[in-house]
């Protein structure tokens, strides 16, 4: 597998990684009482404290970021998946429910407590999903556990809609003071922004679920196609494509447009649901809806069309040049041939470099061997992805990854402690967390950024160097991509009559605009349809963009102020993770992407660092790539993306991004429930009626004529039927 192949694919497992720790977070409320607090100084501020008179103790606090957090003792191999036991949480609802009808000062305290009471069951159930979700992930097999897992996310949905609307309640009534002074303003805004799901919104919702799962399932379909007289399916494509580069493209562009057909109905229509429930929500489309509703970016339309104009005019030129730059160097060669170690003696091989960057990260590192909160072995049936999520109960997290057997799993570990050393230090209450995932990213990647400057001493001479530029090469291609598809998601909500054939076509006029290669002749694009965050995640994609451009910032400064670029990653992984994007970079004082020069700012370093010069380029001769590449230098890189086009377009199809099921879920339960309780009123009127004719008929007797008796019989047997036939739809949903 070429080593621009295997880039694609764990950019899919990241955005699983991400979206895990944004949907589910930390916090620092526990229930167990073996714990411990781990905060013990390093020999090296032992020895600095003593230089300047100080304790260890003394010298350590001084040196803190992360605040005090209790983590618990226990060995992966004790945390029990038991399920969950809901009576403490709903008897803590229901009574908070009940005192929001009284009028007295008095049960302020017992309002509270009960909160905290919500808060920690809500701990508890979390771990429980994510134990569930380890297991499901290391046996893909054990359908028993995938059906628990199904169930207690319904579930969860069912508790965390009752416990939001009655926290509003609390509020909303005279308690509010004392309640906001206890769970702070940040908290509070995130319940004063609780509102719950109308039907209007289930039923748009559930239309959008149907078409989510109908392209699935064309994509499953992967039809045979004759070509000149040879069959081919996508898979086969991928498993042998043809070796003559002409045939390639044919063949390429059959199998794509085959697939652009069935599919992009689908997505058409997917628009027109997906605007219709943005107007309602008061958006002018779903675009804008998304940016505010979906992920709470504190950006929007405006900025981005600058970020848009930045990247074509200072990263495409500087990515196509480090494409060469790396190509001719024999880094892609360098890096498919090295092996990297297995398990313990990965994490032997990355934990000098984890300690280079900063000794203050190697707290978290040492508690996660020592806990052995991992699994990173590769096993028959274990699931081919990775992310990190948090074990909310026990004040830690926990890496998940299924090794490649390349070098992808050394930056792949890297990149997902630099989740889980956010995700340990993290306090915030999982009820009320609303992560950014553009910050969560930064704390990842900025991390791979750093890690790779010691590259040379971890992997050797050729191997680091070639490791480090391939490093810089990806969070480039990652801002590209991610600006691609956020200005096409744009167009397509923003135009929603375009035909299919319009819209082909704008994929592909954007795609030249980005540096995108495409053969002579082609009018149109047709693979863009395999980038499945565009039917079930759209407008996520620009978090890889603006989370890579801090991350490179990050390490641009490292190249003139390593200390102060050092200071400011640990800072970055200390943060609130409520806060929005900007926010962030504003506090820390990254650079404003969104800022006129900003993007030179963060390119101009780059070039120094890696060997050539300025980002400034001047304009590209006629039939020139931008970036004053040679005419040979352009013939390679056309023949070098064009393969890496088709390649990345394939394992996009094979990867699956998950960011939507969790929220498909809880809609879907709450549609459920919904539908069960319009049943049992249903019923409760009907069982009404049928006892007020027959107490009117006790107390007024008459002898019936036997018209009147059979019709009765009739419509208490229709009644029972619909019983019936309601139970049954109820146990095949449960089923389902």
């Amino acid at each position: 597998m070429k080593k621009k192949d295997r880039c694609q694919v764990n950019k899919g497992k990241r955005c699983g990684a991400a979206l895990l720790l944004a949907a589910v977070v930390m916090s620092g409320s526990l229930l167990l009482s073996d714990i411990c607090v781990t905060a013990s100084p390093s020999p090296d501020q032992a020895e600095a404290a003593a230089a300047a008179g100080q304790t260890a103790g003394e010298a350590a606090e001084a040196e803190r970021i992360y605040p005090e957090k209790e983590h618990t003792e226990l060995d992966y191999s004790e945390l029990e998946f038991t399920g969950y036991d809901d009576t403490r949480l709903k008897e803590a609802i229901t009574e908070l429910d009940a005192l929001c009808d009284e009028d007295t000062a008095l049960a302020v305290d017992r309002v509270i407590e009960l909160y905290h009471v919500i808060e920690e069951e809500f701990n508890i159930l979390q771990t429980q999903i994510v134990l569930c979700e380890i297991r499901t992930k290391m046996d893909v097999t054990d359908q028993e556990m995938q059906k628990a897992q199904l169930d207690l996310d319904n579930e969860a949905s069912v508790l965390s809609d009752e416990a939001g609307r009655v926290l509003k309640r609390v509020l909303d009534s005279q308690y509010r003071d004392e309640f906001v002074y206890e769970i702070g303003e940040e908290a509070a805004e995130v319940l004063d922004n609780y509102t719950p799901m109308e039907q209007w919104y289930l039923d748009l919702t559930g239309q959008e679920m149907t078409l989510v799962q109908q392209y699935y399932e064309k994509l499953d379909e992967d039809e045979l196609v004759t070509i000149n007289g040879e069959e081919w399916t996508l898979a086969s494509f991928y498993d042998n494509p043809p070796e003559d580069e002409t045939e390639y493209l044919a063949v390429q562009e059959i199998l794509y447009h085959n697939v652009n057909n069935k599919v992009l109905p689908i997505l058409q229509e997917l628009i027109g649901v997906r605007n219709e429930l943005a107007v309602k929500s008061g958006y002018k489309n779903y675009a804008e809806y998304a940016y505010d509703v979906e992920y709470g970016r504190d950006y929007g339309e405006e900025e981005l069309k600058k970020l848009y104009v930045e990247t074509k005019k200072k990263i495409v030129p500087l990515q196509n040049r480090l494409s060469v730059y790396s190509y001719y160097r024999g880094y892609e060669e360098q890096l498919n041939e090295y092996v990297p170690p297995e398990g313990e003696a990965l994490l032997d091989l990355i934990e000098p470099q984890i300690g280079a960057v900063d000794e203050r990260l190697l707290e978290s590192f040492h508690y996660l061997r020592e806990h052995h909160h991992y699994d990173i072995e590769k096993r028959p049936g274990k699931a081919d992805s990775g992310f990190t999520v948090p074990l909310t109960q026990y004040g830690t997290a926990f890496i998940f990854i299924s090794p490649s057997g390349t070098i992808d799993d050394v930056h792949t570990m890297i990149h997902e402690f630099g989740h889980y050393n956010a995700a340990f230090h993290n306090r915030e209450p999982a009820i009320v967390s609303m992560s950014s995932v553009d910050v969560a990213e930064i704390q990842s990647q900025g991390l791979e950024l750093l890690t790779a400057e010691h590259a040379v001493e971890m992997l050797g001479e050729k191997t680091g160097k070639a490791y480090r530029a391939d490093r810089v090469t990806s969070m480039l291609q990652t801002v590209i991509e991610g600006c691609y598809f956020d200005e096409l998601q744009w167009k397509l909500y923003e135009e929603p009559e375009m035909t299919a054939e319009e819209i082909n076509r704008l994929a592909m006029e954007l795609g030249k605009e980005y540096g995108f290669y495409f053969p002579p002749g082609t009018d149109a694009y047709y693979a863009w349809v395999m980038v499945q965050h565009t039917f079930e995640q759209p407008m996520y994609y620009i978090s890889y963009a603006v989370s890579a451009l801090s991350s490179l910032d990050i390490a641009s400064r490292a190249e003139t102020d390593r200390d102060s670029a050092v200071d400011l990653y640990m800072r970055l992984s200390a943060i609130n993770p409520n806060l929005p994007y900007r926010d962030v970079v504003s506090e820390l004082g990254l650079t404003d992407i969104f800022a006129e020069g900003g993007i030179a700012t963060i390119c101009d370093p780059i070039t120094k660092m890696l060997g050539f010069g300025s980002s400034e380029k001047a304009e590209p001769d006629e039939g020139e790539l931008p970036g004053r590449l040679t005419p040979a230098e352009q013939r390679l890189l056309e023949k070098h993306v064009l393969y890496g086009i088709a390649a990345a377009a394939a394992l996009l199809l094979i990867f699956c991004i998950c960011l939507n099921v969790i929220r498909r879920r809880k809609l879907r339960a709450a549609r459920e429930e919904a539908q069960r309780l319009a049943e049992e009123r249903a019923r409760a009127e009907q069982e009404q009626m049928m006892q007020q004719e027959q107490l009117q008929q006790e107390t007024e007797p008459q002898e019936q004529e036997p018209q009147e008796q059979q019709e009765l019989a009739q419509q208490e047997q229709t009644i029972q039927g619909q019983t019936i036939q309601e139970q049954e739809q109820r146990d095949e949903n449960t089923t389902l």
